[in-house]
């Protein structure tokens, strides 16, 4: 319950508040020795350190719960907590490195047979190319993307997929493509009301008034 109070929190940007519950999770989860819910809080845990702006706090969470994945041989806790690795090292300004982190865990998610954390992790890899200064690239990998989540029906997913390719295509210099993708990310972000989308839909129009 702890844990899932501080994704709740993580989720309504009330960071502090996650940081709290996941410290206290975590003793919990330790002295049980349940290894899997240990790793998915430092998880968490990193997710919110890296959005309060604690980088290095977040990298070592993460590569905490690499750890536990590693040390149990499971590829699948690998695979997802890999793409905050990845977030992470480019919070960092480790470009290269995370570009290696999205493209090992797609390497994993497509053998495993898992389309929609592939994509995720395609998305990733985009997001690495654009801000090395390879729009083009990015732009790539984040087609990859949006067609698997337009056709698993995964809206969320596929709203934060088109805002990615239109950044890629408006930093390659092709604006009307990507006011296309913007628009219909706009569409689909405007169904959901939590604070990370509401900010989404706030930046895009920024964006596109100032156009």
């Amino acid at each position: 319950m702890l844990g899932n109070l501080a994704e709740t929190s993580y989720e309504l940007a009330e960071f502090p508040a996650a940081v709290d519950l996941l410290t206290t999770a975590l003793g919990v989860y330790r002295e049980l020795g349940d290894r899997f819910y240990e790793g998915n809080a430092l998880f968490t845990l990193s997710m919110t350190q890296r959005e309060m702006g604690r980088t290095s706090e977040g990298r070592a969470s993460i590569e905490a719960a690499l750890a536990i994945a590693r040390e149990a041989d499971n590829h699948l806790w690998e695979a997802h907590w890999l793409l905050e690795l990845a977030r992470a090292q480019r919070a960092a300004g480790d470009l290269a490195d995370a570009l290696v982190s999205c493209q090992h865990a797609a390497t994993i998610q497509r053998r495993l047979g898992d389309r929609s954390r592939e994509a995720q992790a395609l998305g990733g890899a985009g997001e690495a190319y654009r801000e090395i200064g390879r729009p083009e690239e990015a732009a790539d990998f984040h087609r990859r993307a949006v067609t698997v989540h337009r056709e698993f029906g995964d809206r969320w997913q596929l709203g934060i997929a088109l805002d990615n390719l239109a950044t890629a295509l408006s930093a390659a210099g092709d604006a009307e493509e990507a006011r296309t993708h913007w628009a219909e990310a706009l569409r689909i972000l405007a169904s959901f009301d939590d604070p990370k989308a509401v900010a989404m839909v706030a930046r895009v129009n920024r964006f596109l008034a100032a156009r």
